[in-house]
C-alpha cells in the first residue's frame, strides 16, 4: 500500500470538516438571503410599485378588462401581476397581505387582489383566513 497517496486524501478530508465546523459557527452570523434594499441602503419608500411593462419598461400598467394594459407602447399581459410578484418577494420578503399587495399593484378592489393572488398559484400560498391571512410567496430563482 502506497502512504503517499493516502495521506492527501486524509489531509483533504480534514480540510473538508474545518470548513463545514467554520459555516456551523457562522449560521448565525450571516444570513443567506440578506435583503436587497438594506444591501444597497434602498429605502421601501423608493420603491416605485406597478406592473411593468415588458416591452417598453413602462411603469405601472394599468389592470383593465383582464388585462395589465401599457398606456406608453399599448402592449397588453394577462400574468404582469405574477412578474411584480417576484419583484415583491426579491425586495420585501416571502410574505404579503392583500393590502400590501393592492398597494404594490396599484389597484383597489380587494376582490380583484384575490382573483391575481389566486391565478398566481402555485407561488402563491394563503395562510390563516379572514382578516388575519398573509399569502407565502415561493419562487424558486435559483
Amino acid at each position: 500500500m502506497n502512504l503517499e497517496r493516502i495521506q492527501p486524501q486524509i489531509a483533504g478530508e480534514i480540510e473538508v470538516d474545518n470548513i463545514w465546523e467554520e459555516v456551523d459557527n457562522n449560521k448565525g452570523n450571516t444570513p443567506l438571503n440578506p435583503s436587497i434594499l438594506d444591501t444597497y441602503k434602498i429605502s421601501k419608500n423608493d420603491i416605485l410599485p406597478g406592473v411593468i411593462c415588458k416591452e417598453c419598461a413602462h411603469l405601472p400598467l394599468i389592470r383593465e378588462f383582464g388585462y395589465w394594459s401599457c398606456a406608453n407602447c399599448k402592449q397588453k399581459s394577462k400574468n404582469g401581476h405574477i412578474e411584480a410578484l417576484k419583484e415583491y418577494y426579491l425586495l420585501f420578503g416571502s410574505e404579503i397581505t392583500s393590502s400590501q399587495l393592492r398597494g404594490f399593484l396599484i389597484i383597489s378592489s380587494p376582490s380583484l387582489a384575490t382573483r391575481l393572488i389566486k391565478s398566481a398559484h402555485p407561488y402563491v400560498q394563503p395562510i390563516g383566513t379572514n382578516k388575519g391571512r398573509i399569502y407565502k410567496l415561493d419562487f424558486d430563482l435559483t
